[in-house]
């Protein structure tokens, strides 16, 4: 997770906020924003404030009408059911053990928030065959590396989708973390950790699966590839994506 709040719903006091990374939140409307930096930042409020915990989207999912391929063909990821079987690059096809959905609401906007929208043929012919839209820390596949969708972003063929308000994202937890494949694109499962706390429907995660994953002795704990985003990986990923964009990307400003 990129920022946690340690909790609101209380009275007046203070409470603080950790964040790994710098962060920007703006209204796109009216262009009024907090940028905050690194580190964890203590807030004391005079009286008492109401809400949810809040938090930035840290992990692989992937946004509702994404296909994913199973034993059957492509399929939305929001009709696939446990026990369905998808493909993985490694270990042919393997069930799906839970689904977590999470709906998030960006009434402003928020860029920082948005999911990336990798366009069809972004990295070649049918390449994907539709678009991909993912979380942004969702890596990518490639090279025998997984590199997180934001930091191929060209604002060309892979950006920050700002026009969607109301995301709804699904994580696919398999036995282990694997590859699998997105529109024809090699993107990852979900690998949990303590965020699997936030879905809408932790419940429905089997008991005993749950309390391995809390234990930290799950399986599908391992990253199935490592996970980089920078070096020449990075960057060859980078030039395949500009080699396909339909426009000179070169010194645009990405979004």
């Amino acid at each position: 997770m990129d920022a946690v709040v340690d909790g609101v719903n209380k009275n007046k006091g203070t409470f603080n906020w950790h964040i790994e990374e710098n962060k920007v939140f703006e209204n796109e409307y009216t262009g009024a924003g907090l940028n905050f930096g690194e580190g964890t930042v203590t807030v004391t409020f005079p009286g008492s404030i109401s809400g949810s915990e809040t938090y930035h989207y840290g992990h692989a999912c992937f946004l509702r009408g994404t296909r994913i391929l199973t034993r059957h063909g492509y399929c939305p990821v929001e009709e696939l059911a446990v026990g369905d079987e998808v493909h993985t690059l490694n270990s042919g096809w393997q069930p799906l053990r839970w689904i977590g959905q999470q709906r998030i609401a960006t009434p402003f906007g928020l860029a920082k928030s948005a999911p990336v929208r990798i366009t069809a043929g972004a990295f070649g012919p049918a390449l994907p065959e539709r678009d991909v839209c993912v979380s942004q820390e969702h890596a990518i596949f490639f090279r025998n590396q997984l590199i997180p969708a934001k930091f191929l972003i060209n604002g060309v063929t892979v950006f920050r989708d700002t026009r969607i308000k109301d995301i709804e994202y699904f994580h696919l937890l398999l036995d282990r973390h694997a590859v699998i494949f997105s529109e024809g694109l090699a993107t990852e499962s979900y690998m949990p950790c303590e965020n699997i706390k936030w879905f809408d429907n932790t419940s429905e995660c089997p008991q005993a699966l749950l309390n391995s994953i809390r234990g930290g002795t799950a399986e599908c704990l391992s990253e199935c590839y490592p996970r980089k985003t920078t070096g020449p990986v990075m960057e060859a990923a980078r030039t395949l994506l500009a080699r396909f964009a339909p426009v000179n990307i070169k010194g645009r400003a990405v979004g």
